[in-house]
C-alpha cells in the first residue's frame, strides 16, 4: 500500500517524475470507463495528455484489499476540476467526484506493474453537464 500511497500522491501534485519511480517495467495501465490501454511510455504520455485539464486531484481510499498473490484491489473515491477539452468534453471548472476501483499488480521490488481502473464515466459526464 505504500507504494500505491505515493503513486497517488505524486499524481495528485502533478509530480510525474515522483510517480514514474513507482512504476516497475513492462507496466501496463488499463481504463476501462474509455477503453484506453497503455503498453509502452509512449502510449501511456498520450493516454495521459486528458489529465492535463485537471486540477485539484485528489484520491480518498475508503478501502484496500491485498490478495494471496500480493495484488491489491483499492476502492476509493476521486475528486477534481476539469478545464478545458476532456474526453471531447468543453468543461469549464467544474467539480466532479466519483467512486473507483484499481487493481494493482507489482513486481519482486515492490514497483507497480499493472494499474486497472473502473469507475462510472456516465457519472462523469453528468457531473460536467453532458
Amino acid at each position: 500500500m505504500d507504494t500505491v500511497r505515493e503513486y497517488w500522491r505524486a499524481s495528485d501534485e502533478g509530480d510525474w517524475e515522483a510517480a514514474g519511480r513507482c512504476i516497475g517495467a513492462g507496466y501496463v495501465w488499463i481504463d476501462h470507463a474509455t477503453g484506453v490501454v497503455a503498453r509502452t511510455a509512449d502510449e501511456l504520455q498520450e493516454a495521459l495528455v486528458d489529465a492535463q485539464a485537471w486540477s485539484n486531484t485528489q484520491f480518498k481510499i475508503e478501502n484496500a484489499y491485498e490478495t494471496a498473490d500480493g495484488t491489491v484491489i483499492v476502492q476509493a473515491v476521486q475528486s477534481c476540476n476539469i478545464t478545458g477539452s476532456w474526453r471531447s468534453m468543453e468543461t469549464h471548472g467544474q467539480g466532479v467526484c466519483f467512486p473507483l476501483c484499481t487493481i494493482f499488480k507489482f513486481d519482486s521490488e515492490n514497483k507497480i506493474v499493472h494499474e486497472e481502473t473502473y469507475y462510472d464515466m456516465l457519472s462523469v459526464r453528468r457531473q460536467l453537464g453532458y
